[in-house]
């Protein structure tokens, strides 16, 4: 009996369930145990940045488990462990997960519970990367939760963050340079005050692309974040250094348009000599014939 119920169970595919949902929403579900539920994320997500799912499992089971997935179509971008196996859970457990995408598209998230006894009972929202602008502003509904920007710099080039966390909330800010391997590089700076309103300045020591990551140290809410960059000014040096190409430059353009200029006075003198040559030969009378008539 019991080898007869597994076969119909593993036999039956797992219930579907499918949603769309938008970033930085707030999504609260369960799903049943040998279960899953999809949601298809309604925002492309661009190449280039960074994916983050902010995910805290509930309360629940003492064995209950899953796994989430990032899907593009059929291919599986990257997944990740959700839940606490065969250990009980006394708290709820928050969990944040990036990736770095590669290609930009329409990508949805696969829950998936592995238990054969427990459901997971669980909230998430999703963010990705926006360009920073001048006046930013971001939610975060979950404590513990993180929201990103990027931005391309040259080297030399100074950045000068403000953020403003939302009442009752303490957010700070971090920001890295590059991305390797699903893993953040260091961050090249960090805040350490822990007031509603933070100041960030940092130097790009790389030309690249750097992102900025907010985070919900406690409370949570929309926050604002107000950006400058300020290009890095030319030396002395460099100035002469880019005069001195720019000299050589000209000379050399002034060397070949020299010779162009000889290469057109020779086919012009060419040319001439042709035009008067043919002239002379088709001005030209040839004798006449004599003909000899016998009588």
């Amino acid at each position: 009996m019991l080898v007869t119920a597994l076969l119909l169970v593993v036999s039956n595919p797992p219930a579907l369930s499918q949603q769309t949902i938008d970033k930085g929403q707030l999504i609260s579900d369960v799903v049943l145990p040998n279960n899953y539920k999809v949601y298809t994320l309604s925002d492309q997500v661009p190449k280039g940045c960074l994916f983050t799912i902010d995910f805290k499992v509930n309360e629940g089971g003492t064995s209950v488990s899953g796994v989430v997935a990032l899907q593009r179509g059929t291919e599986t971008v990257n997944q990740w462990s959700v839940g606490l196996g065969g250990i009980g859970m006394i708290m709820p457990l928050f969990m944040y997960y990036t990736v770095f995408i590669t290609r930009s598209g329409t990508y949805y998230l696969n829950v998936t519970v592995q238990s054969w006894s427990e459901k997971l009972n669980y909230a998430f929202f999703y963010d990705f990367s926006d360009q920073l602008q001048v006046d930013n502003s971001k939610g975060i509904p979950l404590e513990g939760g993180i929201a990103s920007y990027y931005v391309d710099l040259k080297s030399g080039d100074k950045a000068s963050l403000n953020l403003t966390s939302p009442p009752g909330s303490d957010f700070d800010m971090q920001v890295f340079f590059g991305y390797s391997y699903l893993m953040l590089s260091p961050p090249v700076a960090s805040t350490t005050y822990t007031s509603s309103s933070e100041t960030l300045s940092f130097k790009a020591a790389n030309e690249g692309r750097y992102f900025i990551l907010i985070t919900a140290a406690s409370g949570n809410g929309t926050f604002n974040l107000k950006s400058s960059v300020t290009p890095q000014v030319p030396t002395y040096e460099e100035l002469q250094s880019n005069y001195d190409v720019l000299n050589s430059s000209f000379q050399n353009l002034q060397t070949e348009l020299s010779n162009v200029r000889n290469v057109m006075y020779a086919l012009i003198a060419i040319t001439g000599i042709s035009v008067v040559t043919t002239l002379y030969l088709a001005t030209r009378k040839r004798p006449a014939k004599i003909e000899n008539k016998s009588q």
